[in-house]
This record gives structure tokens, sequence and C-alpha cells, in this order.
């Protein structure tokens, strides 16, 4: 389109454009954006948009169309085209036109010097005025706030300060109180919006507030479309990504799709939203179509994906018609991942739910929860017992057993108990104490205190005990690994390390009941006397019974003998062992066989992945198995440029991954580190020292050195990945793009409860996406220059043109 004369000066801000990857163009950046002089053709720009390329020296000031005004596309003869039309006669007059421009020797700028100025001048404010109200839409944004009131938006209700006009309106006003360049711009559509109504206008006419919803909705979807189109840049520099997906209902009912792309850029990995679709198919083949529909908006190749992950549903792993199959439709080397932590929660899911002893637990503790909030006398009971006893009030209440929170029976039974083999601030006291006062209390009705009652009796039982201590013990190994889960930046070899060593550390405590029942007598004995100690001091006459220290005898429930049995049923007589075999193995033992046949996906590319671990360096000294890394070769070969087979590329990688692995040692070494080992001597003789242990239990800190992560950021920080080690690092790469879990789209469910909530569920999806954007990708957002969110804005029509450019 030809710019107008009065947006000249902005139009040859911008032009022009001349991207040089080669890989996206239709043609040699370096032969067309330069003559064979070497020097550049500034008047040559290109539409990444519609792929064609202009002349912008014609596109401002040719009278007569040509064919670099209208877009020249005859990409066969380019070269030929562009050496034709910098020769023509006409460009030649344009240039001319151009460099007096510049100088401001042409028509208009002799003639209509003041008025130009005092447009300029108009220009200059309205941009002012509009980098206000940019820097007020990024702060709702990044708090996730409401933009609008219901009504007394109109510009002559903003001088009445007793009405709501909504939070927008209302940040504008209190910056307006300080800033001269907003409050004259209020003063000034006050006075003509009052005008207007008082003559009973209808419309807006000229008359341009930028403070309207229709502005502010321009200046949001401006901002979505950058953040957007940040993050694409940064997936086209990295070459590959991975996606993770999921839905969940909002307030309206309607199924949302949250879509999170995750790649590596800068030896930084990212997992960047990308978009929130209203999901009308949750089949397999609806999801792909949503996640191609994303990804065409963000101008990604979805044949660049190299994995996905789930949370497990039947439509997103389905082998015929899932989402996965439909996806290896397009780019058929990606891999599916089963969401580690929704993996484990599903396994801690299943090892509380049975045996019954175990579901009647936690039933009992999230009973305990509910009772105490269904009434304010029973929680002022509890308020008056647990305020003298603990100092973080956060620990004073019970937690409730939720089934979407991954941590909540943990925590409800660590409030209660404490930690496995700590018994400092435990709650169990003061509940026994509280339960033990209503059902005594004559004040409530007898219901409650017989509900009080039934829930004091088993919590004093031994049995109890035993199965808080069990699972308290469980949880201290599941625990961190399921917060570690949840952090974002994680890799897949870590993530494999750690449930491998949480395995091993649930096996040592397979059938070592005798540790637990210590614990627990321990337990039992500090809680008697904690428990007795408060009766004592206590003014009111409290009798409670001592918690049970060993088993009850039960009676044994004989089977009727049918009359063709030869053989007597035998059943386990003492409790003790009862208990180990029905509870105790039986839980742990689910727990192992259910994480080692969840956690088994895609073991040849584990393996292969496993050797390029730090900790795996010392394994191949020698050299490594012949059958290794075929599969890795194969994954990365679509990233490598030169078209090399998969043999020579695993050749390559051998080669490169044995040398880097006997330079290791020296190469994660800073220049501190090495001057001050060789000055003060504090290098280590022993070879089991030159690689540190693993820890399994922390994420990388930036400086662990013993992990791939770590391994990336060396071969990016000192420029190996050049010439050095260039397929080695695109393995790296790919190891760290993979996805280990979708825990990103779980947190943009918990953002999307609080942006789209009872009071604004009236919000448009294209407005959630957008406010979902703002909220979770804030770094983004704050970066924008402001200037280029005013002149995209400036580009939605032609009055806006007028009054920002």
């Amino acid at each position: 389109m030809k710019p107008k004369y009065h947006t000249l000066e902005y139009f040859f801000k911008i032009h022009p454009v001349q991207p040089h990857d080669d890989s996206t163009l239709p043609f040699v950046s370096r032969k067309a954006f330069y003559r064979k002089n070497q020097t550049i053709r500034t008047w040559c720009t290109y539409d990444e948009t519609n792929v064609k390329m202009f002349c912008s020296v014609c596109l401002a000031f040719s009278i007569d169309k040509n064919p670099f005004t209208y877009g020249m596309c005859d990409w066969k003869h380019i070269y030929q085209r562009i050496s034709e039309h910098e020769n023509s006669k006409v460009h030649n007059q344009c240039c001319e036109a151009y460099f007096m421009h510049s100088q401001k020797r042409d028509v208009g700028s002799l003639l209509m010097e003041n008025q130009m100025h005092q447009l300029r001048e108009e220009v200059k404010k309205n941009r002012q005025v509009l980098e206000r109200i940019i820097e007020v839409c990024k702060v709702i944004g990044k708090r996730g706030l409401s933009v609008r009131g219901k009504r007394n938006e109109a510009a002559y209700f903003l001088k009445d300060p007793t009405l709501d006009h909504g939070t927008f309106l209302e940040m504008i006003i209190l910056i307006s109180k300080y800033d001269a360049v907003l409050n004259e711009h209020i003063n000034n559509i006050i006075n003509k919006s009052e005008k207007m109504h008082l003559q009973g206008s209808k419309g807006r006419g000229n008359f341009v507030s930028l403070l309207s919803h229709y502005s502010i909705s321009n200046v949001i979807s401006t901002i979505s479309s950058i953040i957007k189109q940040t993050i694409s840049s940064q997936i086209s520099k990295a070459q590959m990504f991975s996606v993770l997906i999921d839905t969940t209902q909002d307030i309206t009912v309607m199924d949302q799709c949250s879509i999170v792309l995750r790649y590596v850029t800068n030896g930084t990995i990212n997992e960047k939203l990308i978009a929130v679709k209203c999901c009308s198919d949750s089949t397999g083949k609806g999801m792909m179509e949503l996640l191609q529909s994303a990804l065409e908006e963000v101008k990604v190749d979805p044949e660049k994906c190299i994995g996905n992950a789930t949370d497990g549903a039947a439509n997103m792993q389905g082998v015929y018609n899932g989402f996965t199959a439909w996806l290896s439709k397009v780019a058929p080397e990606q891999i599916h991942v089963w969401c580690f932590s929704h993996v484990l929660n599903l396994v801690i899911t299943d090892a509380t739910k049975n045996p019954v002893r175990v579901a009647n637990f936690f039933s009992l503790i999230n009973a305990c929860s509910v009772f105490f909030k269904e009434s304010y006398q029973r929680m002022n009971i509890w308020r008056d017992i647990s305020e003298n006893e603990h100092e973080n009030i956060r620990h004073k209440r019970l937690q409730s057993i939720s089934d979407t929170r991954w941590t909540a029976k943990q925590t409800a039974v660590n409030r209660i108990f404490g930690s496995y083999g700590k018994f400092d601030n435990v709650m169990y006291p003061d509940l026994i104490i509280a339960l033990s006062k209503i059902s005594k209390n004559e004040s409530f009705k007898p219901d409650i205190r017989s509900k009080a009652s039934n829930l004091l009796t088993p919590l004093l039982k031994y049995e109890t005990i035993l199965i808080a201590h069990l699972y308290m013990n469980i949880f201290s190994i599941t625990g961190p690994l399921s917060r570690y889960l949840q952090t974002s930046g994680l890799d897949l070899h870590k993530c494999v390390q750690m449930v491998k060593g949480s395995l091993n550390e649930l096996k040592k405590i397979q059938r070592n009941m005798n540790n637990t029942m210590q614990v627990s007598e321990e337990f039992i004995l500090k809680m008697n006397d904690e428990i007795q100690k408060r009766i004592d001091e206590s003014s009111e006459d409290l009798e409670i019974e001592k918690i049970q220290s060993k088993f009850e005898v039960k009676r044994v429930a004989k089977k009727r003998k049918m009359a063709d049995y030869e053989s007597n049923d035998e059943p386990i007589v003492e409790e003790e062992k009862k208990f180990t075999i029905e509870i105790y193995n039986r839980v742990l033992d689910t727990i192992i066989e259910s994480m080692n046949k969840r956690f088994s996906n895609n073991n040849d590319l584990l393996i292969d992945l496993s050797l390029l671990s730090p900790s795996n360096f010392n394994l191949f000294k020698s050299g490594l198995p012949t059958d290794s890394l075929t599969k890795l070769s194969h994954k990365i070969k679509p990233f490598i440029d030169d078209n090399l087979s998969e043999n020579e590329i695993k050749n390559n990688l051998s080669d490169e991954l044995l040398n880097f692995g006997k330079s290791w040692h020296f190469l994660k070494k800073s220049v501190d580190e090495e001057y001050n080992e060789q000055s003060y001597g504090n290098g280590s003789d022993s070879e089991n020292e030159d690689l540190e242990s693993t820890d399994i239990g922390k994420p990388c800190n930036k400086s662990c050195k013993n992990c791939v992560i770590c391994c990336y950021n060396v071969l990016i920080k000192y420029n190996l990945f050049a010439n050095a080690y260039p397929t080695l690092t695109i393995a790296y790469q790919y190891i760290l793009t993979l996805p280990v879990t979708q825990v990103a789209c779980e947190r943009s469910f918990s953002t999307l409860k609080y942006l789209k909530n009872r009071l604004r569920n009236s919000m448009t999806n294209e407005h959630l996406e957008s406010f979902m954007l703002m909220a979770i990708e804030n770094k983004i957002l704050m970066e924008i220059d402001n200037n280029i969110i005013i002149n995209a804005v400036g580009e939605k029509s032609k009055l806006l043109s007028k009054l920002l450019l």
C-alpha cells in the first residue's frame, strides 16, 4: 500500500526490510540485496507475509505502477528483474524525489512546513499518551486484572470520581493526577465528549479518545501478536521444538485447550504458551487440527516437531486415532512422552486407594479436616488449642485431600503426623485434644459429639499410626520427585535418573517393616507424653485414652467348609504378619511395579541419550558399543544441513562424543577455578573424583557441571558448536528439547481459573488468549518496546495512522 505523505518519515524508518535467512527465502539474499561491488540496495524490501519483493522508493514516490510497486514474485528471473528496475528511468526519478525529501527540499516541505511541524507535534503528543496507556495495559495484563467496568466508560463520566470506571480507566485517572501529558489529554476528551453528549450526537465522528474499549482491544491484540512473533522467531532459530498439550473446562463449561511449545535457545530451555483454543472436538484428529491452526498463526513448521507430552488420555496416546498418531503423520520422527508428573500422580493415586484399610485411612484424614471447617464453633476450639502451640500460622490448618492437587495427600498426612522420623511441630496432639473436647462438650448436638468420637477412636489405633508412617516414608521419597517434575527447564535424562533413584530408595524399604514399626513406636511414646503434659497443664478435666502401642487382637473369622472340600483354609492369625503382608508389602509392591511399568517407554532412545550424560563419560573411555547412538543419529538427521547418511552421522557423533568426554574435565572448569587449581594445588589425584557425583534430588543450578544442560551450555558459551562439536551440539539440543512433562499446561490452567472467573465469564476466547499470554509470558511482555506497539496500532486504520505515525 502506498504510504501517505505525512507518514513517509515513519515509512523510511522501517524500510527496507531485508531478511538474510536463505532457508526461508525464495532467493539468495546476498545476490538480491547487494550489488556486484558489494554495495547494498537500500531500496529493495521484502514482504515475508505476502512473499513479494518491493521497491520502497518507488512505492513512496512513483505515480505510475510497476512490478515493484504491486509486488515482484517472478523468482525464476528475480535478479534480472532487480537489475532492470534499478536502471529504469522511473526508479531514478523516484530516487531523486527521495533525496529531495530527505533533505527537506521537496515541494511539500517547502510549502507546508508549519502545517507539518504542527502535525508532528500532535503525533508526538498522541504517541506519548498511548505510551502511558500501553504501560497500564502491561501492568493489568501481567497481574491478570480485569480491564473494563460494566458501565460509566464514556469520556464525560471520567470527571466524576465517585463512579466506578473499571480498573483500566481508574488507573489512567490516577496517573493523570501526576502526569501533565495525560492530564491535558483527559481534560480535552472530557470537554469534547460533554459537548457531543449535550448536542445529542450519535456516533463518535472523528473523535478519538484512545481510551475506548476499541482502542484498548487494539493495544491488547497487538501485544498478543508481538508476543507470538517473538516466540515464533525464537523457535525458527532453535529449528526444533516439542509440543505440550492439555485441556480443561473453564467457568462457562467450555473446553479450553492450552498449547505450549518447548525449545532451546542460547543454552536455555523454554516452554512458551502460544495459544489457548476453544476445543469443540476432543478426538485425536480434532486436537491435531487445533494444533495446526495454532502453529500456522505463529508460522511454525509442524515437521520440525520432535516430540509431544500428554497426560496419557486415550484420545491423546491412541495408536490409530489418538493425537500422537495424527501428529506422526505430519512429523513422522516425533516421539510421544507420557507426562512424568501425571504418571507419578497415577502411581500414588493407585497406591492410596487399595487396600480398603488404606483408603479408610485417607478418608479419615480428609474427614477430620472437613469436620472442623463445617462449623465456626468447632474451628474456634481448634484455633484455641493450636494457636498456643504453633508459631507458623500456615501450619495451623488441617489440609483437605483434593483429587487435582498432586501433593494434597502428602501435605494432609504431614500436617498431622509430621515427617518420617521427625516429630516436631506435629498437629496430632492438637487434633486428639480438640476431638476429645468436642465429644465431651454438651453444648454441641449429639450427632456432632458422636461424629467427633467416631473420628477420635481410629486415630488412637496402632494400625492408623503404622499406615501414616508407611506413607510418610513413601512420600519422603516420591514427594521431592513430584515437586521436581513440576519445575520448568527439566531434561529427559535427569528425570529418568531421578525416577531410577526414587525406585532404588523404594526398593530399600520394600521389605523393611521393622524400621517403620520402630519409628511408629517412638512417635506413640512421644505423643502420649505430649498429650498427657497438655492435660496436666489444662484447667479442664479431660480423660483421653492412650494411643495403642500394639495391634488389637481380633477374632479369626472361619469360612464354612463345603462338603466336597478336602483342604482347610489357613488364615493369617498374627496381626503384625497380616498387616505386613496385606498392607505394607502390597502397597510398596504396587508402587514399584506401577513405576517400572509406566516409566518404561522409549527405552532404546533413552539408552542412547544416557551416553550424553557426564556421569557416564568414564564408562566409554576405551570406546563406545558398536550399536550405540544408532537411534539418536536417526532422530537428528533432519536437522543436519550436510547430506550425510545415518551411518556417517553416527560416526561423527561417536567421534565427537568420545573426544568431548575425554576433554570434559578441562572444559567444565571456569577461568577462576583453573587459576586457583594451578596456584594453590587444589586438584585431586583420584580418577574417581574427576566427575562430581550426580545429585539426583536437585535440578541443575547452572553450576553443577554434571548434567546435559551444563554440557550444552559449555558448547554454546565457548562457541564449540561451530567447528569442534557440531553434531554433538545438535544431539544435546535434541535431548533438551524432548518433553518430560506437560506441567506448563497445568500452570496455564491455574492462570485461566483466575482470569476467567465468575465475575469475568463473558470474556471472548480471543481476549482470554491475549490476557493469558500477557500473564504467563510476562517477561516477553515487559521487554516489548512501546514504540513497536504504537507503530503496529497505528497501522490498524487510516485514522490511527494519521494520529500516531
